[in-house]
């Protein structure tokens, strides 16, 4: 294996650590819960320690819990791991909050009068497709995204005070859109563990099937495959674009901050086309150059950057 592969799998590891002091049950105090909140976020997400200065301040803390709990529900592929989570919502409903998880959920969940039927869609939905390699079709693959990203799109605006029509339906498109994003990064990854986030349909199409797909994305010089792959990024820029005007709903200054996060996104899609839409099993490239560029283009304006 090489360099790249070990530091990816070090990563993977350092995160599953994270995740296991988030949830260990050892009842810390609201700040230690707090704190490990933002450890496994920084170590889930590169970018996080820059971008969690940039959240309102007055909400920063119950932001940063509800995106913990969002990104440890995108890891719970074992039955023993979702288990941990449906007692994290149950000690939130019941006031006895064991895990650090819990005990910076609660407040966050109080405070703002949060469903927890949002909170735990996501989870159900993972539950329900536990078996399933993929979907028969694109329409059926997109419901799937949608059941399990606009929860997370629509709690994370109550919080910030947007509820209106229009403003849910963008993050909605925002959500699947990223959603989208994140699988395709993570292709040759989800492929080697059996789930494939590309519809049957769009592999038979290109006389493709999943039997000679962990192949195919090995080699990554499959034409066909990168032609599927050209056709992924296609789709996750078109739910971004949808999105995209949500930064002018939330002001100058939100919406520049929402601009940096989804720009982040945007230059792993950008990545890949550059590659030739071939998808490194290693991951996207990123760090601080592509946060400063970011930060530099969302200061500047909230434009989307695709023509």
């Amino acid at each position: 294996m090489g360099a790249k592969g070990e530091r990816g799998n070090g990563a993977e590891l350092r995160t599953a650590r994270a995740l296991d002091v988030l949830l260990t049950e050892d009842r810390p105090g609201l700040e230690v819960a707090r704190g490990r909140c933002r450890g496994f976020l920084s170590m889930r997400w590169r970018a996080f320690r820059l971008t969690r200065w940039l959240l309102p301040g007055a909400v920063r803390e119950d932001l940063t819990a509800l995106l913990a709990w969002f990104a440890a529900v995108r890891l719970a592929g074992e039955p023993a791991l979702r288990s941990r989570l449906r007692r994290v919502l149950e000690e939130v409903e019941t006031g006895e909050p064991t895990s650090a998880l819990a005990v910076a959920l609660r407040p966050a969940v109080h405070g703002h009068q949060l469903s927890l039927v949002q909170l735990r869609g996501p989870l159900a939905e993972h539950e329900k497709t536990e078996t399933l390699r993929t979907f028969e079709s694109r329409t059926a693959l997109l419901a799937h995204a949608r059941r399990l990203a606009t929860p997370e799109a629509r709690v994370l605006l109550r919080v910030v005070g947007e509820s209106s029509e229009k403003s849910l339906l963008l993050g909605d498109a925002l959500a699947v859109g990223l959603l989208l994003t994140h699988w395709l990064e993570r292709l040759p990854a989800d492929v080697a563990r059996g789930h494939v986030h590309v519809a049957v349909d769009d592999l038979a199409s290109r006389d493709l099937d999943l039997l000679s797909l962990e192949r195919v994305v090995q080699s990554g010089e499959d034409a066909r495959l990168r032609a599927t792959v050209q056709d992924a990024v296609q789709a996750a820029r078109t739910e971004l674009a949808k999105g995209w005007p949500l930064c002018v709903e939330l002001g100058p200054w939100r919406g520049r901050l929402l601009a940096f996060t989804l720009r982040w996104h945007a230059a792993t899609l950008s990545a890949i086309e550059m590659r030739g839409y071939r998808v490194p099993a290693a991951g996207v490239p990123a760090g601080w150059l592509r946060a400063l560029a970011c930060l530099v283009a969302s200061a500047a304006g909230t434009r989307v950057p695709w023509s």
